[in-house]
């Protein structure tokens, strides 16, 4: 490898990182910079055109647009098939050699870099999807012929373009075949020159506006050919055929001014051009007039060009490295900007840059956290109150379902007149999160859903699993009484609670709450119902009195608090869930570009450092 090609090895890599870095930051906000990234995309077009291998020559556009006839018009010869129905079925190439003669590949998409060698009349056959390829199209990648300059006369004109020019022949949008866009548009971000073939007839529409869209977006040398102009009957109709290609399409299109062709004019000329010489007359002007219609010389030209690049890229390769580190510090430049200006926004979220956290979100999260915790205190403490007022006058009561059915509705009235005042709470500390912190976005696009049937149903989950166990609680099996009091917490649960229903109502409690379940069930209420009921049915042997102070010494050693605390934290875990999944997804923006234009900064910093060590070896 000689410096001139170690260099291009270099510049090569460097300009599809410096292409990744500039169309990274344009989608930053492509309605500002749609025209900056046109013209990084053109001055990058130029460079590849040096550092590729060989030019590419796309031919795309609606099927029975005459793509292939046109190829073939170019070529000189019937290479590819042709129909008035749906005909290429895969990704042509075409590609010229000196020597060997004519060779066909197969790519397959499990491994596109792999050549698979084909018989020409084969390969044809697979090109060709009404002569029996359609079942296969789905397994090819592209299909690649070769065409030895040296087989035929006529292919002499093509020995400038031998390991230079690459042309490309792709099934048409809206053809059955049309199964290859990614492909299409792999080759579209690597082509020289993309050529948009459409017919006369068939100028813009919906489906055209689609694809001319994403092509746009991936090339800045999108050129409009006109096909099958040999079928347009006056200037008049082609002027009206220009008006609707100027209203509808001609905005995607590097060169605006369409330019019309026609297979068959090309044909017709030279066909023109044998009777001629066959009956010994030179050219004349109607020769020229059907090569000019036929618009086949100015693709040629636009060929010729492209081999010129390719032949003289040594002597501009050198200034390429000039330009790639102008186009790295325009976009380093650029990327810092938009670091700024996101890194407010984000400041404007509540963002600490230095701390790397959204500061005012989780001082509100902290403030909640304390609350929570200071309101399932005050609320173990008004439900133990009304327990003990309800509880004491069930002295009739034979076993555990009266204990049961208070505890119950005691529990249910308590969240119930709680559960509105505490969504409330929830929903304004976050909602003035929103309106100061998020302000430029709707705020419904956030969703913190919050009401009082949320907790409420939370709550009821809850209870549900606790009946389960409490039903299944006899007198005495989890706890005695001892001293008139019991001390929760530090008496383990008993044989007489079922381990499958423990575990079962536990499984539920977890998942409710994200806490140990038969802790839970053990440190809170089941263990005061067969205790109570062991009071109540010593109704002949205490007075009235002692069986109160027994029964509320029981209650005020509930710890309920842990409960009601789960309930709050969950409902706030999902609160904060959606904030902190809206500012970390797309729809977020602020945090996501920042990242971005750090990333590109750092990347372009490496980058501008790999070329002054790569290329100092290389300086005379």
């Amino acid at each position: 490898m000689n410096v001139t090609e170690e260099k291009i090895a270099v510049l090569k890599d460097s300009v599809e990182k410096v292409k990744a870095y500039a169309q990274t930051l344009c989608d930053i906000r492509p309605d500002i910079y749609s025209i900056k990234r046109t013209e990084w995309l053109e001055k990058i077009n130029e460079m590849e055109k040096i550092v590729k291998e060989d030019a590419i020559l796309m031919f795309i556009g609606p099927f029975s647009s005459g793509k292939s006839s046109f190829v073939n018009a170019l070529l000189g010869e019937d290479i590819l098939p042709t129909a008035n129905t749906p005909c290429t079925a895969v990704v042509t190439e075409i590609s010229f050699v000196e020597g060997g003669g004519d060779t066909g590949e197969i790519y397959k998409r499990d491994n596109p870099e792999r050549a698979e060698p084909i018989e020409i009349e084969e390969l044809k056959r697979i090109i060709n999807g009404p002569s029996g390829a359609s079942g296969e199209v789905a397994s090819y990648h592209h299909v690649k012929l070769s065409l030895d300059v040296t087989d035929k006369e006529s292919r002499k004109q093509f020995t400038p373009f031998v390991n230079k020019i690459r042309i490309i022949d792709c099934p048409g949008y809206g053809s059955p075949y049309f199964a290859n866009e990614d492909i299409i548009v792999d080759y579209i971000e690597k082509a020289s020159f993309t050529f948009w073939m459409t017919p006369y007839n068939k100028i813009g529409g919906a489906e055209a506006q689609k694809h001319l869209s994403l092509i746009k977006k991936n090339t800045s040398t999108l050129i409009p050919l006109i096909t099958k102009s040999d079928l347009i009957e006056d200037d008049k109709e082609k002027e009206e055929i220009k008006e609707a290609y100027y209203d509808q399409i001609s905005s995607y299109f590097h060169s605006r001014e369409p330019h019309f062709v026609s297979a068959w004019k090309f044909k017709e000329a030279s066909n023109y051009e044998k009777g001629m010489k066959k009956a010994g007359k030179v050219t004349d002007d109607k020769f020229e007039e059907l090569r000019i219609a036929s618009g086949i010389d100015w693709v040629k030209s636009e060929m010729q060009n492209c081999a010129t690049v390719k032949n003289t890229n040594e002597k501009k390769v050198d200034s390429m490295l000039f330009d790639i580190r102008g186009l790295l510090k325009e976009i380093s430049d650029l990327a810092g900007k938009e670091k700024n200006y996101w890194e407010i926004k984000l400041s404007g979220f509540g963002w600490n840059t230095n701390e790397k956290k959204y500061e005012k979100f989780e001082s509100i999260q902290e403030r909640t956290n304390r609350w929570i915790k200071e309101e399932s205190k005050k609320t173990s403490d008004s439900l133990k109150n009304e327990l003990c007022s309800r509880l004491i006058n069930i002295f009739d009561g034979k076993n555990n379902e009266a204990v049961i059915a208070e505890i119950k509705s005691v529990w249910e009235f308590t969240i119930k007149s709680k559960a509105d005042s505490w969504a409330t709470y929830l929903k304004k500390q976050y909602e003035e999160y929103i309106r100061y912190y998020i302000p430029q976005i709707e705020t419904s696009s956030l969703d913190i859903t919050l009401d009082g049937n949320v907790i409420v149903q939370t709550s009821q989950n809850i209870i549900e699993a606790l009946m389960e166990c409490l039903k299944s609680a006899g007198p005495g099996s989890i706890l005695e009484i001892s001293g008139g009091a019991v001390m929760l917490g530090l008496v383990p649960v008993a044989k007489g609670l079922e381990g499958k229903i423990l575990s079962k109502v536990g499984t539920v409690l977890a998942g409710v709450l994200g806490v140990s379940g038969p802790a839970l069930i053990a440190v809170a209420i089941i263990p005061m119902v067969p205790a109570i009921v062991n009071i109540v049915k010593q109704k002949n042997e205490l007075d009235k009195v002692k069986r109160q102070n027994q029964i509320r010494n029981i209650i005020e050693t509930l710890n309920v608090s842990p409960v009601i605390e789960g309930i709050l934290d969950k409902c706030h875990r999902d609160v904060c869930d959606n904030i902190i999944n809206y500012l970390n997804s797309d729809c977020g923006i602020p945090k996501k570009h920042y990242d971005e234009c750090k990333t590109i900064l750092s990347e372009v910093l490496n980058e501008s450092k790999n070329l002054d060590i790569r290329f100092q070896p290389l300086k005379k």
